[in-house]
């Protein structure tokens, strides 16, 4: 699932995109966002930023002008620009604030001579 800020700051997202030239970035995508409450939609031509064998980074800025784009869930279509090929089609949620923080780690340190052993009752 995507999760952006909708501000006018860009926005950076990872994909897997089924079919696309996983050795250039010059086929330029075409990402159709739907709001799934309202039916609005959002369209941003990208050329991505990078891509590899198992992903693809794109970066769209959503609060862009008059561009201000409603909280809530999304279904993203990404589309290759000159051949019209659905290359992935994803959920995505669009906020003011991220509400999903990354997590944070703390080792266990404290209570166990043996913290590598597993037991098993």
């Amino acid at each position: 699932m995507i999760q952006i800020k909708n501000a006018n700051i860009e926005q950076t997202f990872v994909l897997k995109l089924s079919g696309y030239s996983t050795t250039s970035t010059a086929v330029p995508l075409l990402l159709i966002w739907v709001n799934q409450l309202s039916g609005q939609q959002f369209a941003f031509v990208v050329t991505p930023d990078s891509t590899n064998g198992r992903y693809t980074q794109l970066s769209i800025t959503p609060g862009l002008g008059d561009l201000k784009m409603d909280e809530g869930l999304y279904l993203v279509n990404v589309y290759d620009v000159t051949a019209n090929t659905v290359f992935a089609t994803r959920l995505a949620f669009v906020s003011d604030t991220i509400p999903f923080g990354e997590s944070t780690y703390e080792a266990y340190t404290t209570g166990d001579i043996t913290a590598y052993d597993v037991y098993i009752p």
